[in-house]
């Protein structure tokens, strides 16, 4: 059935040109459904997309459809925008939005979501371009049926064969070859090879998988011989004989794959070949991801629907305009198949996909191609619109080299980067928590190249102490920190959970940020002697003020006179005593419940001889909820500034421990302020040396 549109989304395009005005599209989700079954692009999309599985059967579905520019430089593309919820009363009223008539107030394509956003309801966006604009992206041809189609992998070799001539897209290290590669003898029959054993290997490519729980062909001590000798391809999962296919159909005779190319029961080798992740996969010709794998048994395109893929050309009639074709495209297509797909939720994909300068992405629908200049799909072969490219794609990628390396060679931009990755990887799985460190060193040793006068500890780069110490646990999400030691309870690497930076690089560089306490020394641990990997203990050591605080209803208390607590003298945080709007706390707590009842946690039985070392790796965790925690409270400014013409700071709650006299001090959370007067009030304490653990 070839696609088409329904009556109810033909009227989107013809009569009046009904730009930002809210009508209604399908009276219930039942006639969406049928008009999905029966063709229609858009609906069908909708139907099919995640958002629709949170549709409530139970409640009325009156979805809205509203147009409008892309964007002010780009009147001639289109946003259209299905909302699924809208009020009763706006569908009476026909609800007109905002006059944003004036160019001046169209905003950019990634701010044209507009005021009327309503994120508690699901939403369907898509984008029309003019045929002539981007008829030379767009796929002309039949779409083929799959991999055994020899035109898909016909397309995947091409643009591997341009990428080559792509200066950006160039190895680093052409001559780098892991220690061990899968080579591919036949279509029927593999082996693992050592590199430095084998005459001469050109081209090898890395795969990028989710394992699953089903059980799997692996390198052990005791199979090396056996897989080194032979492997027959039809008795590995889905996912490597899909690789194997596509490894074929480019020319590539080496493949790696992680669970064959490592001893899967040898802990040295996995810890010698963790650390070589970032030439492994950076230096790869090509790496593949099984995108919308949950597990390697699984095949992909599980939803391949060759008649949503191309674009869909439709023809506008719009009253007083000037009929137009247009292609008609999912705004979300990116997202849906590659963003939100089953392999991006992974902790240890992130820095193989970063790192790699070639992805070619086997999603649930089709195949995407992503290199350092160009963002392709079987729905845009010759490169997607440059109007909706990812936003991953986008930062860094759409610029030229010389931009690149300015970009690059400016501290605040470079830290940036490192925040975002690091916020991006803390909201991924991992399957062994003890991994962390290890499934983030890549990234970590690609920055150290980029920074090579600069040093990360445990997760923060010595150049942004004490300011990077400001982050946060992300709200509404489960964290806390692993009863085994992985880090300094200052660092986000103690951490299992996401989090969320709040100093702002870019200021910090340019002066805008003042701190308020001074690192004197900083130190981490290895458990290698030679240095990377996991962490057996550390400390940091500021001069900073701190202040015997508590914590009620989120906000801070201090200490007073009496040794009774209450809210700061001057902050609108007890109702009661509201002087300034402007003066208030809150604390967040770094640790929470699975219920999500605030908790804390300290390294307990400290003693002298672990304060010496600095190795507290053996010590017992105690966890302890809010409501019954036992140990002193203080805090600690970290930094300030001024936004809007109202100061703000940013510290660190710690809790306290005394070993023979010696006071050391371990993270439990963080905490704004708002207003000068508060921070002064937990500034008024004279500056000490504070040891952190």
């Amino acid at each position: 059935m070839s696609p088409h549109l329904c009556s109810c989304c033909e009227k989107i395009f013809t009569g009046p040109q009904s730009l930002r005005l809210e009508l209604p599209h399908h009276k219930a989700a039942s006639d969406l459904i049928r008009a999905a079954d029966s063709g229609c692009y858009i609906c069908g999309i909708i139907a099919r997309s995640s958002a629709w599985k949170s549709i409530d059967p139970g409640v009325d579905f009156k979805p809205i459809w509203y147009l409008a520019p892309l964007s002010r430089r780009q009147t001639s593309c289109f946003k259209l925008t299905i909302d699924a919820a809208p009020t009763d009363e706006e569908l009476d009223r026909g609800m007109m939005l905002e006059d944003t008539s004036d160019d001046s107030q169209l905003g950019s394509a990634e701010n044209d979501e507009e005021t009327f956003r309503k994120p508690e309801a699901p939403m369907w966006a898509f984008y029309l371009q003019p045929a002539a604009d981007v008829e030379g992206c767009v796929a002309q041809s039949e779409i083929p049926s799959g991999l055994h189609d020899a035109r898909l992998l016909h397309l995947a070799k091409r643009w591997l064969s341009e990428c080559t001539d792509h200066s950006r897209c160039r190895a680093s290290l052409p001559d780098f070859r892991p220690t061990r590669l899968v080579e591919i003898v036949s279509r029927d029959q593999a082996r693992v090879v050592v590199t430095q054993q084998e005459p001469s290997i050109d081209l090898y490519a890395s795969l990028s998988h989710c394992w699953g729980n089903s059980k799997r062909l692996k390198l052990e001590t005791t199979n090396i011989d056996e897989l080194r000798a032979k492997i027959r391809i039809g008795e590995l999962p889905n996912t490597y004989r899909e690789a194997i296919t596509i490894c074929i159909g480019l020319d590539i005779r080496y493949i790696w794959i992680d669970s064959l190319c490592i001893v899967q029961d040898s802990r040295d080798d996995w810890q010698r070949e963790a650390l070589t992740m970032k030439d492994v996969y950076q230096n790869s010709t090509v790496n593949i991801a099984a995108a919308a794998s949950t597990e390697s048994t699984q095949p992909s395109f599980l939803s391949r629907d060759l008649q949503m893929i191309r674009p869909l050309e439709v023809s506008t009639h719009w009253f007083g305009q000037k009929n137009l074709e247009y292609y008609l495209t999912n705004a979300a297509i990116y997202e849906d198949e590659v963003e939100r797909a089953p392999l991006r939720q992974r902790a240890w994909v992130l820095q193989e996909i970063w790192l790699a300068r070639r992805n070619l992405f086997l999603t649930k629908n089709q195949l995407w191609w992503e290199c350092c200049e160009r963002e392709a799909c079987e729905s845009y072969p010759n490169g997607v619109p440059e109007a909706w490219l990812s936003a991953s794609w986008l930062e860094g990628h759409d610029e030229s080299s010389t931009q690149q390396e300015t970009r690059w060679g400016k501290l605040s931009f470079v830290h940036q980067r490192w925040d975002s990755l690091v916020e991006t990887y803390t909201s991924c799985k991992i399957t062994f928590p003890s991994d962390r460190i290890m499934a983030f060193a890549g990234i970590q040793q690609h920055f150290e190249e980029v920074m090579p006068n600069d040093d990360c500890m445990a997760g923060h780069w010595r150049s942004r102490l004490p300011q990077s110490l400001t982050w946060a646990s992300l709200r509404g999400r489960w964290s806390y920190r692993p009863v085994d030691y992985r880090a300094p309870s200052w660092s986000w690497v103690s951490m299992e959970g996401p989090v969320r930076f709040e100093h702002n690089a870019e200021e910090a560089e340019n002066g805008l940020v003042e701190v308020l306490c001074k690192l004197l020394d900083v130190k981490v641990l290895c458990t290698n002697p030679t240095g990377g990997g996991d962490l057996k203990g550390g400390w940091l050591t500021l001069a900073g003020n701190l202040t015997r605080v508590g914590c009620f209803n989120a906000h801070l208390t201090v200490q007073k006179p009496d040794g009774s607590f209450g809210f700061i003298e001057g902050s609108t945080d007890d109702p009661s005593d509201r002087i300034s709007k402007d003066n208030w706390t809150v604390v967040e707590f770094d640790e929470n419940t699975k219920s999500g009842e605030p908790a804390g946690s300290y390294l307990n039985g400290l003693s002298r001889d672990a304060l010496l070392s600095g190795e507290f790796a053996t010590l017992p965790r105690k966890v302890v909820q809010m409501v019954a925690w036992d140990k002193k409270m203080y805090s600690l400014p970290i930094i300030k500034w001024r936004q809007e013409e109202t100061d703000w700071s940013r510290g660190l709650i710690l809790c306290e421990a005394v070993v023979e006299s010696q006071r050391v001090f371990q993270r439990i959370g963080s905490f704004t302020t708002s207003g000068s007067v508060l921070t002064s009030k937990l500034m008024e304490s004279p500056q000490q040396e504070i040891i952190m653990i």
